[in-house]
């Protein structure tokens, strides 16, 4: 009996995984989001703005949209902007990492029409909008900029060649404290001899 259990319960855990793999964020399985494809953009006179971007049109019939981007790297800034075209219905947003339930970041496209985000993220992230008033039409634009290159700095200090035959920097600048390490150190075999008689 358990023979036959044992690989009912691997082929349950592994199919598990599969779905919570084929969904982004480990979302719910019963909310579809699409997927926002990022292309490459590399603005002629601009080289700010080199990187990936999406820029989708949408007429919303539905309370809720979802959507999400995926390939992120924590090295690249990210900017998710909703420009809706009627500004006196506003729409919720919210970018979302973990689960639909929780927003890491919120808005509303209030007064001007227009909502932006600017932030940082690894692999994937998703975007809700929610709209009291349908059909909401509405931009959906996903900006995300090349990785910024850091300098990093070496390891080793090109020598000085004001130190050429005086000794290395390293004795000049820490004499002092050899010096006290070396008597504190005589004084401990000092106070450690006396002891001993």
């Amino acid at each position: 009996m358990t023979r036959k259990i044992l690989p009912l319960l691997c082929l349950f855990l592994l199919a598990h995984q599969a779905v919570l793999f084929a969904q982004p964020l480990n979302m719910d399985t019963a909310v579809h989001p699409l997927e926002l494809k990022l292309f490459k953009y590399d603005p002629k006179g601009q080289p700010n703005g080199k990187g990936l971007l999406n820029i989708t049109k949408v007429a919303q019939v539905k309370d809720t949209a979802y959507y999400f981007c995926k390939g992120l790297s924590i090295y690249s800034p990210a900017i998710v902007q909703v420009a809706a075209k009627d500004k006196t219905s506003p729409l919720q947003v919210s970018l979302h990492k973990w689960n639909w339930k929780t927003a890491s970041r919120q808005g509303t496209t209030d007064g001007k029409g227009l909502w932006a985000e600017k932030f940082k993220t690894e692999n994937d992230f998703g975007i809700m909008v929610v709209a009291r008033n349908k059909p909401a039409v509405y931009n959906l634009y996903v900006w995300v900029g090349e990785d910024v290159k850091l300098p990093v700095p070496s390891d080793f200090k090109t020598p000085d060649p004001s130190d050429k035959g005086k000794g290395g920097s390293f004795l000049k600048k820490n004499m002092l404290y050899i010096i006290i390490g070396l008597l504190a150190a005589a004084l401990i075999v000092v106070l450690i001899k006396k002891r001993k008689k």
